[in-house]
């Protein structure tokens, strides 16, 4: 399970506490996430506000077919992410995958 931290186009680990993540279902411990530091909030943040400016400078065609492909990734990938929200919710897989997934790409693409 990817766990990093996603910060100015990288991924990083968190340098913070280790939280448990706990399958409410099964009451298992599925993951330990580290948590950000303030320094690596800050870091965010500042990333964020950079990246502001050029995203604000593309087209709304460049958006929309942002958001088509980042419906299509979640399509594409939905088995995985149906596992892990799963688990993370403690919801049966069956609604994820038929249900939430769907309608989550299907928002992408309504706003594209």
């Amino acid at each position: 399970m990817d766990i990093e931290l996603l910060i100015g186009g990288k991924l990083v680990k968190g340098e913070g506490e280790a939280l448990p993540v706990i399958n409410p279902a099964t009451g298992a411990v599925i993951a330990h996430v580290p948590e950000a530091t303030p320094g690596q909030v800050e870091a965010a943040v500042a990333a964020a506000r950079s990246a502001f400016d050029s995203w604000g400078r593309t087209t709304p065609v460049e958006r929309s077919n942002l958001l088509l492909k980042f419906a299509q990734h979640i399509d594409d990938h939905a088995v995985d992410y149906a596992r892990l929200e799963s688990m993370d919710a403690g919801k049966p897989y069956a609604r994820v995958l038929a249900d939430e997934l769907p309608a989550i790409a299907d928002v992408y693409r309504f706003f594209a």
